[in-house]
């Protein structure tokens, strides 16, 4: 399959970095994301389940990016985004579409706002297309911050939802574990906080 774009490594060091730093910060509230210095010291420990990739192009460099991880029994597509000025013209539908191809061997997981918005409704159907579902589970996200108390409430899409539902509880210990540093039973009381 020929395509006009790439997924090529992002590290702290590239050239690109400080266009995904700026990106990340635009794209996503605090409550949605790491602190910069925590995702830029992601970037710069290879060799860990956390990768990050910038989304290329032929004509301009950097599109966007994505980063996700390997936890052994799924992948988790943490953040993804595409510059305001290459949206519309289905860079993130080709960019989404090449990672499915590489990470075929486990299901993905990703999260998303519930569908309560036309925004939220969009991703939503946006996933959809590309071949994730949603799932009827709840599920609340732990705070990035220590510091804070709530979560939020969202929802996880994913390419096997059988997996998913087979494994609800293990997916969430292993993200609140792995990703927020958080322990299960702290995200499960979130909802009631």
């Amino acid at each position: 399959m020929k395509t006009d774009l790439w997924l090529l490594p992002l590290q702290a060091d590239s050239a690109d970095y400080a266009e995904a730093e700026a990106l990340y910060v635009d794209a996503f509230p605090p409550e949605e994301r790491r602190n910069v210095k925590d995702w830029k010291n992601l970037m710069a420990h290879d060799g860990g389940a956390f990768r990050a990739l910038r989304i290329a192009g032929p004509e301009r460099g950097f599109l966007g990016f994505l980063t996700y991880w390997d936890l052994g029994k799924f992948y988790y597509v943490e953040h993804f985004a595409v510059s305001a000025s290459a949206r519309g013209g289905g860079i993130g539908g080709k960019a989404l579409d090449l990672l499915l191809a590489t990470t075929k061997d486990m299901p993905l997981v990703l999260e998303v706002e519930p569908p309560v918005t036309d925004d939220a409704r969009r991703r939503i159907a946006f996933y959809e297309r590309h071949r994730l579902m949603l799932s009827p589970l709840p599920y609340w996200q732990p705070p990035y911050d220590p510091t804070e108390t709530k979560g939020l409430e969202l929802n996880l899409m994913t390419t096997d939802l059988d997996f998913l539902n087979t494994h609800a509880d293990e997916v969430r210990q292993t993200l609140y574990r792995e990703i927020y540093h958080a322990t299960f039973q702290d995200s499960a009381d979130n909802g009631n906080k």
